[in-house]
């Protein structure tokens, strides 16, 4: 799923969280930190060239799989878990847009452009999702947080 609708979803299912900036940052984070570096890499180094649409995996650097592997992986997800639970008592509601992350890509991934790892290191295995770029999917998905924010904001006004 592409990082806006990770933010918007992450926002939507967890907005009563009492630090509703976190959980859209912790929505967009496993995207951000793998592809960061690439970017400003991208853009600083070699110049701004825009282009649309998916770049060549070949122009990708091995590090940006591998963060991105560790970002999306629901077994690095568990051991912080159990070391903020271990720290704090507790697992703040906002960190939950992470596995949220990693469970949508999980469906909206296909294997021929970032599979979701989703149990690295342990396993490579991945699912060949739907392709979230896909015009269809994007008007359903787009779609559906429209009506849900809708209704979002109904009920914040109706209860005013």
């Amino acid at each position: 799923m592409d990082v806006f609708a990770h933010g918007l979803w992450s926002y939507a299912i967890l907005r009563k969280s009492k630090a509703p900036g976190l959980v859209i940052v912790t929505g967009i984070l496993p995207d951000l930190i793998p592809f960061i570096a690439y970017f400003i890499d991208q853009i600083c180094i070699k110049g701004i060239k825009v282009k649309f649409g998916p770049p060549p995996l070949e122009s990708i650097p091995n590090y940006v799989f591998t963060a991105y592997n560790l970002t999306h992986s629901l077994v690095i997800v568990t051991l912080f878990f159990g070391l903020v639970f271990i720290l704090m008592r507790e697992i703040p509601l906002f960190l939950w847009a992470w596995p949220i992350h990693i469970a949508m890509d999980i469906l909206t991934h296909t294997k021929a452009f970032f599979p979701t790892k989703f149990l690295y290191p342990l396993s490579k295995f991945h699912i060949n999702g739907i392709n979230w770029g896909t015009r269809w999917f994007m008007v359903i998905n787009y779609g559906s947080l429209l009506l849900i924010y809708f209704v979002i904001l109904y009920w914040k006004f109706k209860r005013s």
